[in-house]
């Protein structure tokens, strides 16, 4: 009703749409997938800086908004946004951005861990929260020039130098969202 009305826009559409379902399956006895929320060790600046939003409110609201959208467009449109209300962003927003969307793909699979670096990114699906089984990575790996699987269930990526970061990241989040697909290496 209308006092519900305030928790849908403070949390998003989206967020409550899916929080509703959860509830649906739940009360429904129907087996409910815990969201994970996977670690970020960050060696690359991703950030809102204060040259680009000078207002500390409006970095705050947009830290909000891009770290709760759950879809690559939701992040595209805030970028969108940014861009026309100030200029074109300076690389460490985009960064902030793809970093943001690879996480989305991790957490997906069910990622606990992740260190993301200008040359390299590790992901560790160490847990028992990984929803990708052991061949499926020694495949991926295999199909994949430069990446190497360590043990236990972490695998080395190296980030592509001839592009800019973010499409390098962008990449490896399109590469690594296959591995949740069936029948995909």
């Amino acid at each position: 009703g209308e006092a519900q009305s305030g928790h849908i826009a403070r949390i998003g559409l989206d967020m409550f749409l899916e929080m509703l379902s959860e509830e649906v399956r739940r009360l429904k006895g129907e087996p409910i997938k815990e969201h994970t929320e996977p670690e970020l060790t960050l060696a690359l600046p991703a950030r809102i800086p204060e040259r680009y939003v000078p207002e500390a409110s409006d970095r705050l609201r947009l830290y909000k908004a891009l770290s709760t959208a759950r879809s690559e467009e939701g992040l595209a449109e805030l970028a969108a946004e940014m861009r026309d209300r100030f200029g074109p962003p300076p690389p460490e927003v985009d960064n902030f951005r793809a970093v943001l969307g690879l996480k989305q793909v991790l957490a997906r699979l069910g990622v606990a861990r992740a260190e993301i670096a200008p040359t390299k990114l590790t992901v560790s699906f160490e847990g028992e929260g990984a929803a990708v089984e052991p061949q499926r990575l020694v495949d991926f790996v295999g199909a994949h020039q430069g990446a190497r699987l360590l043990p236990p269930g972490k695998i080395v990526l190296p980030v592509d130098q001839t592009l800019p970061l973010p499409e390098a990241l962008s990449l490896w989040a399109r590469e690594l969202a296959g591995l949740g697909e069936a029948g995909t290496p």
